[in-house]
């Protein structure tokens, strides 16, 4: 049928005339019958509810990033966000409702809504094990249903160290280089004894960072002797 043929009979509901066409053949016979008819369908036209929850921006999670004793850098934001949306692509593939309803930057970090709570909690601990972070849940209490049972809201809060990789910080007195972070370790350069060291993250929570990864630079070394190290900037 042509749209311009369309009837609408009220709001979203349309009379559409459609060409029937049934072939049948009878029980232990060769020949082939075939009735049209012309009738008119009823189509009704509706969202799912998945696109109902996507337009609305509705949520029922919400994963909050800060970082200790600082804000979230650019480059750190799209690292999150990269790193949220591959995981939401894998995920989706068997959950529909495996996306970010919408997504906030706020003063010192972001903050990440989700339709689904299941799939909010894998995206904070995926982010956990790659960023290196402390989460904490709660749940709060938003209001009732028209049947009067309690709605509640998860927040998830995640919550970033004041290193990322890269950063140099004081373990002990001794200088190290964060490498990685894997679940609730944190693997580091020794940069007295040229070793990797590991450390649970919540040893090292409050050690203090000696230089940031951005102000490094690139030496190349010529020569050393005794206590003379001659090294070239390759800047």
């Amino acid at each position: 049928p042509k749209v311009e043929d369309m009837k609408e009979l009220s709001k979203n509901i349309f009379l559409v005339p459609t060409i029937l066409v049934l072939k049948f053949s009878p029980y232990l016979s060769e020949k082939e019958f075939t009735v049209q008819r012309n009738v008119d369908v009823k189509v009704v036209l509706e969202t799912c509810n998945r696109c109902n929850v996507a337009r609305r921006e509705s949520y029922s999670s919400v994963i909050q990033i800060r970082a200790k004793d600082r804000g979230l850098e650019e480059g750190e934001k799209k690292d999150i966000m990269d790193t949220t949306h591959s995981l939401l692509t894998e995920l989706i593939k068997k959950d529909r409702f495996a996306f970010i309803s919408k997504s906030k930057e706020v003063k010192k970090g972001i903050d990440l809504f989700f339709p689904d709570n299941k799939t909010a909690k894998k995206v904070a601990s995926h982010l956990k094990d790659k960023f290196g972070a402390v989460i904490k849940e709660t749940t709060k209490l938003i209001g009732r249903s028209r049947d009067g049972r309690e709605v509640h809201r998860d927040v998830i809060s995640l919550r970033l160290p004041s290193f990322r990789k890269g950063d140099v910080i004081l373990i002990n007195s001794i200088p190290h280089q964060i490498l990685r972070f894997k679940g609730n370790k944190v693997f580091c350069l020794n940069l007295k004894t040229g070793n990797e060291d590991n450390f649970q993250l919540q040893t090292i929570w409050d050690c203090q960072v000696i230089a940031k990864s951005d102000d490094l630079s690139e030496y190349l070394v010529i020569s050393v002797q005794r206590n003379l190290i001659q090294v070239m900037d390759l800047k």
